[in-house]
């Protein structure tokens, strides 16, 4: 069962950084980087039978940031839970 509540909290953190990183890269745009994000988004995403992997060799620039951010969110929360269970660290030296 614990392996279960493992691969759950790795698929929630997983989309955690990736909403973290959608919102992050929508501060660092302009408005009209958002509104072409936006529609260019919503046009591969949510319309429906638009098969996203049609155009796989020409994935935009925000999609590339917002994946690379997202792992590197993924890759900063691990180490920092790695760093909490180490069990050689005490409190005090913390």
């Amino acid at each position: 069962m614990e392996s279960s509540s493992s691969s759950d909290d790795d698929i929630t953190t997983r989309n955690e950084a990736q909403l973290s990183a959608m919102v992050q890269n929508a501060k660092n745009s302009s408005w009209q980087e958002n509104l072409r994000n936006a529609a260019d988004a919503q046009e591969r995403f949510m319309l429906p039978g638009k098969n996203v992997d049609d155009d796989s060799d020409k994935v935009p620039e925000y999609i590339s940031n917002i994946s690379k951010r997202s792992e590197e969110i993924i890759e900063t929360k691990k180490r920092e839970k790695e760093l909490k269970n180490d069990q050689s660290m005490t409190r005090f030296w913390k």
